[in-house]
């Protein structure tokens, strides 16, 4: 028997098999902002890309092997000159680099706005009552109870709504639901509404008693 070769790369050997390089990943590394800006002004600059070589070769330069950890990161940190890169094409980046999520869409900040500008009213009304009570004539105790009324009723939080989901048979995912919300029974929905219709006969019997 002899060995033959199908390829450069593949042999066959003595025994039939096939021998294939082991081909090694290439393993991509994701750039962050400063070494983006970095790669930017090589690039479009000759002079800047000149200066940034240049730059390399000073006296904290070092390329030892086989130091202890703590010698590394004590070099690391006080013996690494600090990128000399544009501090706005690092912003443009970093920007970039948020997610879609994160990034501030432009509905968002006009509702943000339009939040704020109501809340701004609604204190300008506030204080205008409250001058208004200040100047009317009246008892000063009465004044005061009536600014603190005022103001409580502005300052008061609304209570969010519970939801009350009927469950069906079998369970399941309700999806996303947003707020508060209770997960009931059919009988319990048909038994809040009997109640509801039964306070609302007593109400009527009462007026009409009346």
């Amino acid at each position: 028997t002899t060995t033959t070769t199908t390829s450069a790369d593949n042999k066959t050997t003595q025994a039939g098999f096939v021998e294939v390089p082991v081909q090694i990943p290439v393993v991509k590394r994701k750039l962050d902002a400063v070494e983006l800006a970095l790669g930017t002004a090589i690039t479009t600059s000759k002079k800047k890309r000149r200066e940034i070589i240049e730059a390399g070769f000073n006296r904290d330069v070092f390329n030892d092997d086989n130091l202890p950890r703590w010698f590394e990161r004590d070099e690391q940190k006080h013996c690494t000159r600090p990128v000399d890169v544009d501090p706005e094409v690092v912003k443009m980046y970093q920007k970039r680099q948020k997610g879609p999520n994160i990034r501030t869409i432009k509905k968002v900040t006009e509702a943000k706005a339009r939040k704020k500008q109501r809340a701004v009213n609604k204190m300008e009304k506030l204080k205008k009552k409250a001058s208004e009570i200040v100047d009317n004539e009246g008892d000063d105790k009465e004044k005061a109870h009536q600014l603190r009324n005022l103001y409580k009723k502005a300052t008061r939080k609304k209570k969010k709504e519970v939801k009350y989901v009927v469950s069906k048979k079998g369970g399941g995912s309700l999806g996303k639901m947003k707020g508060p919300y209770k997960r009931v029974d059919p009988r319990m929905k048909q038994d809040n509404k009997k109640m509801k219709r039964g306070n609302k006969q007593k109400q009527k019997k009462g007026k009409s008693k009346k």
